[in-house]
């Protein structure tokens, strides 16, 4: 994998991360570059159609990226399993 590649997904996933409801991102690139797949995880502060939208406006308004809304999957994680982990001792 291309460097490049590797910062550009990272930006991406920074920038993803940091809206509202999103518990993390991960984005999946194609061997050209192309964003070929965006995953979501997301608590239900925001319907997964809001978060949808969210993640193409800030793709497009932050870094100039245009995605088909086809390729963002959401999934939901239930409030209280959040709280639980966050009470959890981290493992090192």
């Amino acid at each position: 994998m291309d460097l490049a590649y590797s910062s550009r997904e990272a930006k991406i996933e920074r920038l993803l991360s940091s809206l509202a409801g999103v518990v993390s991102a991960r984005v999946v690139v194609g061997t050209q570059g192309e964003i070929e797949e965006i995953h979501v995880l997301a608590t239900p502060a925001v319907h997964p159609k809001q978060v949808v939208r969210n993640v193409e406006s800030a793709l497009s308004a932050g870094l100039g990226i245009i995605v088909d809304r086809r390729i963002v999957s959401v999934a939901q994680v239930r409030d209280e399993f959040l709280d639980e982990v966050a009470a959890e001792p981290t493992r090192h």
